[in-house]
């Protein structure tokens, strides 16, 4: 159980600092709704991942 919530923080920090770092230009949607949505288990963070970037950005 450790590991997995590890790897939830791990996948919401990540979330955090990309949405932070990444234009808003760059984000389908808000940035807040985002932030928001990244706060949900292992879907929130993994959605903004596939979905949630424009393609081509870092």
């Amino acid at each position: 159980m450790a590991v997995v919530g590890a790897g939830q923080i791990a996948l919401l920090i990540a979330a955090q600092r990309s949405i932070t770092k990444t234009p808003a230009s760059d984000i389908r949607g808000s940035k807040a709704l985002w932030r928001a949505a990244s706060f949900i288990n292992f879907f929130g963070p993994l959605s903004y991942f596939l979905f949630g970037r424009r393609r081509g950005t870092v």
